[in-house]
């Protein structure tokens, strides 16, 4: 009997030597970890971009360090509880490389939207830079006008720049043969002024029906005109208006010069010259345009 009481005794001991042993175990653990701390479970945050957004890379601002120093892909390395506050830190979307402008300058870029008005066209157009088709276009409609007597070539040679000119003077525009976007619009117009609607073509001193070789011709143009006597006149300082041509011009015949002033003034198809010296009337002859 007292024999197993020892034993039992023994045993109670061992046991209770046991649970001291686990307690102190457990107590010096939990003191060695609130001495050194203990790394919660970390969680991986991957944040994706906005649909549609695109992400620049500020340069100067660093990137977060993760756990550890390994050399993996930033995007799914694991942050640090202990080195980072989860409700302080921004989520770090993934980057791309992507150019950025500065917001400051603006950036001009062409645009086919139709309702952004389009640049106007050069005022003055080169004929040169128009196809053979496009100037012979144009040279049948100075003849269709009655400017030009022939249109059969593309070409702009003198007789075009001439019909051009004198087609400019008697539609109101500038005294030049230059082919500019307002004498585009000109000559085809439904309204154009034709040649045989001013002083521009033929005339005699008879009617033509009736005229003699002896009866005094013209050919009259805007840059001047020349007789069938050898007279020929240039035009200076041209005033045109519906019906009358003010003119100064410097004459000559053979070796005689001398400078003339008046006006033509068109009546149907009756041109009469007025100055002071005289008056003269002329019949126009419709022979076609002067080249």
């Amino acid at each position: 009997m007292l024999r197993d009481l020892r034993r039992a005794e023994r045993f109670c001991r061992m046991v209770f030597g046991s649970l001291c042993v686990m307690i102190c175990g457990v107590l010096l653990l939990n003191a060695i970890e609130s001495r050194f701390g203990r790394s919660p479970s970390v969680q991986k945050v991957i944040v994706q971009p906005e649909p549609g957004s695109s992400i620049v890379r500020d340069p100067e601002r660093p990137m977060p360090l993760s756990a550890g120093n390994d050399d993996s892909d930033p995007q799914q390395r694991p942050a640090d509880a202990q080195s980072f506050d989860f409700a302080e830190i921004e989520p770090q979307p993934i980057l791309t490389e992507t150019f950025q402008a500065n917001p400051e300058k603006r950036i001009a870029t062409a645009s086919t939207n139709p309702e952004l008005p389009l640049p106007s066209p050069p005022q003055e157009l080169r004929i040169s830079a128009l196809t053979e088709k496009q100037v012979l276009h144009i040279k049948s409609r100075l003849r269709d006008l009655g400017f030009l007597s022939s249109a059969k070539r593309g070409v702009w040679d003198a007789s075009a720049r001439n019909a051009l000119r004198d087609f400019k003077v008697v539609n109101g525009l500038s005294n030049d043969d230059v082919w500019d976007r307002e004498t585009s619009n000109r000559i085809n117009s439904p309204v154009a002024i034709r040649a045989d609607q001013s002083i521009i073509g033929n005339w005699s001193a008879a009617p033509c029906r009736s005229a003699k070789p002896s009866d005094t011709r013209l050919s009259m143009s805007s840059r001047g005109v020349k007789s069938s006597v050898g007279t020929v006149c240039e035009f200076h300082d041209l005033k045109v208006t519906a019906r009358e041509w003010h003119v100064k011009a410097t004459c000559s015949q053979g070796d005689e010069r001398w400078t003339a002033t008046g006006k033509f003034s068109l009546s149907a198809d009756k041109l009469v010259w007025t100055s002071e010296p005289d008056v003269s009337s002329y019949f126009r002859c419709k022979l076609g345009a002067v080249d």
